[in-house]
């Protein structure tokens, strides 16, 4: 749209205007579509390491960013009170290379979350415990973790929002047994840890039957000592 200087007919709306002003509205409205596009590009690297709430705060700010040439900028931009200058295609096309190489970068980011997604960590500490996996990532205190069990047939359901690969399934699923709860799981492993925290159901397993089982003990030892 910017590039082009002539998309301006594809706006609803526009078609009863002048192709001056429907450029000149198209020029300046996709500026605004180039940095909005680049916020929702990078809300989706946070969604993929489970951070839903800067994701979700980027994509309000990108609709803002969509709606608000609309709605407080387009008639000062065709009664050309916000002055457009015409740019030359080496400047523009200058700008559109930026453009993608700056909407690439949460790409490495989304990799690198991603890159240990055939594991689940498990980490114990003195006072608490992590267990991280895409999507997923959580520190329990042992003195909170309530209705410890070892379930060798564990359902683990429909994953609601989440990672679903061919090794790992994690973050908000969906079983008969919890109802909505949180999952960092191995897809070939049936066994899961279960526990509760202030009423949130929470799963995990390790590589294998052997690991998870081990994982158990050494997390109802610690339990019981808090």
């Amino acid at each position: 749209m910017w590039f082009s200087d002539g998309a301006g007919r594809y706006i609803n709306g526009f078609g009863n205007l002048s192709p001056e002003v429907r450029n000149r509205f198209a020029k300046f409205y996709g500026i605004y579509i180039i940095i909005g596009m680049f916020l929702i590009t990078l809300s989706l690297s946070f969604f993929g390491m489970g951070q839903m709430l800067p994701g979700f705060l980027l994509i309000a700010l990108s609709v803002f960013v969509f709606f608000y040439p609309i709605r407080y900028c387009s008639n000062k931009v065709m009664s050309k009170k916000i002055p457009l200058e015409n740019s030359s295609y080496k400047v523009k096309a200058s700008v559109c290379v930026l453009t993608a190489t700056v909407l690439l970068i949460p790409l490495p980011i989304c990799d690198y979350v991603f890159d240990d997604s055939n594991a689940v960590s498990l980490e114990f500490g003195e006072s608490d415990f992590t267990v991280k996996a895409p999507m997923f990532n959580h520190t329990f205190s042992y003195s909170e973790v309530a209705g410890l069990t070892y379930d060798s047939d564990f359902d683990k359901g429909i994953r609601v929002f989440g990672y679903g690969g061919s090794d790992i399934c994690s973050g908000k699923f969906k079983n008969d047994s919890f109802g909505k709860y949180e999952l960092a799981a191995y897809t070939n492993v049936k066994p899961c840890i279960v526990f509760s925290v202030n009423g949130d159901m929470f799963a995990f397993n390790q590589k294998s039957i052997d690991l998870t089982l081990s994982a158990y003990n050494e997390l109802c030892d610690c339990v019981n000592r808090a």
